[in-house]
């Protein structure tokens, strides 16, 4: 309401009605977080606020940005480790905001398979004993070992093996 007045001499008065919309509050959930590289991931529009118009989800990847409620799965194949993702709302009136959720996405690196042998891989005597040590890498979770003769083992350590000389 605005009343306005000259010199005591007139008085008017104007009445306008304002809208304020609340602040778009943008949130979303994954299916998952965490794997291999190709994670496929279905992000999940988790908004409560009805006066929202418009999203935008950025999958921190490079790829281009999505427009939509919600987005279709989305296939990480870049070769970073961990992925920021946004997802950005607006209202009628063009107010926006974006919850960020930094290093959402984690890409772990494949294992990759590496050892050692002691003494070493090259022996000529019968019935000898070797000791495999693992030396792979990015924390794998399981172990199979294949030592050509039928025998194998899934410790990250196997047992020392003992290696016969067959007379062919």
């Amino acid at each position: 309401m605005l009343i306005a007045t000259s010199h005591n001499c007139a008085r008017d008065t104007t009445y306008e009605e304002i809208e304020v919309l609340a602040q778009p509050m943008p949130t979303f959930e994954a299916d998952i977080t965490q794997g291999c590289p190709g994670l496929q991931v279905q992000f999940k529009n988790t908004t409560q606020d009805t006066n929202i118009t418009g999203f935008i989800w950025d999958f921190g990847d490079g790829t281009p940005t999505f427009t939509g409620v919600e987005p279709p799965v989305h296939t990480y194949t870049g070769d970073q480790e961990y992925y920021t993702v946004t997802l950005t709302a607006s209202n009628a009136l063009g107010c926006s905001n974006t919850e960020v959720k930094v290093q959402y996405i984690h890409i772990m690196p494949p294992p990759l398979a590496l050892f050692d042998v002691d003494p070493s891989v090259q022996i000529s005597i019968p019935n000898y004993t070797f000791k495999f040590i693992d030396q792979s890498q990015n924390n794998p979770d399981q172990w199979i070992w294949d030592f050509g003769d039928g025998s194998g083992s899934s410790e990250k350590v196997p047992v020392t093996y003992l290696c016969r000389y067959r007379n062919i």
